[in-house]
């Protein structure tokens, strides 16, 4: 469960993971909730990427100006990595993104 109590931890991961790799083309909304791998997204994983993370992503130019307005609202500078497989500072990267979505939510309802 994230600190704010309202949604499970691995929800909100899959939900950024999903947000990420649609921002790249990679998967594409077909209703709220569903999504389906695009051509791009078919194309990516027949090459067998170890891991997909924000390094790979950031070769897509619509993933670089999504990424160009993280943090704009907030003015935190957003978050770093989100969706990195198989890494070893998983616990850390869980923290940060914890930490960005509570202060968003607090900056996003005045609760500064």
């Amino acid at each position: 469960m994230l600190p704010s109590g309202i949604q499970q931890t691995f929800v909100n991961r899959v939900g950024w993971a999903a947000t990420y790799m649609k921002k790249a083309g990679l998967l594409e909304a077909t209703r709220r909730g569903y999504c389906r791998i695009t051509q791009r997204g078919r194309d990516l994983f027949k090459r067998k990427p170890p891991k997909i993370n924000v390094k790979l992503l950031s070769r897509h130019p619509e993933f670089k100006q999504f990424q160009s307005f993280k943090g704009a609202r907030s003015g935190d500078g957003g978050i770093d990595g989100v969706i990195a497989v198989g890494a070893a500072d998983d616990r850390q990267r869980r923290g940060r993104i914890d930490r960005f979505i509570v202060s968003s939510q607090e900056d996003r309802f005045g609760l500064l």
